[in-house]
């Protein structure tokens, strides 16, 4: 695993698109006019009943970037004659690894507006409670995390406690766990659900989470030498120790960019992190700063 910074890495995937053995990370995007800020806007209006405010700023971004991204590896985004995205481009960006297409959000951001964001910050310190409702913070500092290899992109986590498979013979001993997908932010309960990585919602939904949210937490097992994929009854004998084992390693396993931003306090010196405001709204209009 490769660790670097936005400005460093450049126009690539965190992980990129498998070909053969090989990631492919390389991508290109449209200049933002004003044709895309149009089409978001019929979107939106279009399907904004049908989401919760939170997956509809998923979506904002899924929509977003099947505007935007012209070439991810060796797959081209054609746009229609009316310069919308293609539902074919819709469901690829929404297969892509959720690392991915956070970056690729923030890289279009810095693409289009410059590297400079306004965000608010208040100092904690009791001693100082310093406040600047417009500091700039700078895009291009945030760590980005990548894989070097395939191997960077799984691992086998071996259970404390052994399940049952579904065949009721077969003994389950190990499960591959991989980063998640992108389509997972519009299912319900998944933003900010108590657990970041395997349960979405709580522990005790983390096996309806496995499941609905596409199984990309828990892909498979090692069975027999071929892929197999869990069910929820199989998932049900999980213990807990090993749900937090399997949390812990896909935890290890993170890429893509860190989403918060650090500034020191310019009062008293203390660092102050806060997670990065994407929703659309701000993150390309209001934390803009016109002249610099």
């Amino acid at each position: 695993m490769r660790i670097t910074t936005l400005k460093e890495f450049g126009p690539q995937l965190p992980i990129g698109m498998l070909e053969g053995t090989t990631l492919q990370k390389n991508f290109t995007l449209r200049p933002f006019k004003g044709w895309v800020d149009r089409s978001l806007g019929l979107w939106r209006e279009a399907n904004g009943d049908r989401y919760t405010s939170q997956q509809m700023a998923a979506c904002m971004v899924g929509k977003l970037l099947s505007l935007l991204v012209e070439q991810a590896g060796k797959k081209a985004f054609a746009l229609t004659k009316e310069k919308d995205s293609t539902p074919e481009s819709e469901l690829s960006l929404y297969q892509w690894n959720m690392c991915d297409v956070i970056y690729a959000y923030v890289y279009a951001r810095k693409q289009a507006l410059g590297n400079e964001l306004r965000v608010p910050i208040g100092c904690t310190n009791p001693n100082c409670k310093y406040v600047d409702p417009s500091a700039v913070f700078d895009l291009d500092t945030l760590e980005v995390r990548s894989a070097e290899n395939l191997d960077d992109t799984f691992a086998w986590v071996s259970l404390t406690s052994p399940i049952m498979a579904r065949d009721g013979k077969t003994k389950i001993s190990s499960i591959r766990v991989e980063p998640l997908k992108w389509t997972v932010m519009t299912q319900p309960g998944f933003i900010g659900g108590t657990n970041q990585h395997m349960d979405a919602v709580s522990l005790q939904s983390a096996a309806v989470a496995i499941n609905k949210h596409e199984k990309s937490a828990v892909n498979g097992v090692e069975r027999e030498g071929y892929p197999y994929t869990l069910v929820e009854s199989e998932v049900d004998e999980i213990t807990k120790r090993d749900y937090l084992i399997i949390n812990e390693r896909i935890g290890e396993l993170s890429m893509g960019i860190d989403i918060t931003t650090a500034i020191p306090c310019p009062k008293c010196g203390m660092v102050i992190i806060n997670p990065l405001d994407w929703e659309y709204g701000n993150f390309f209009g209001s934390s803009f700063r016109a002249g610099i």
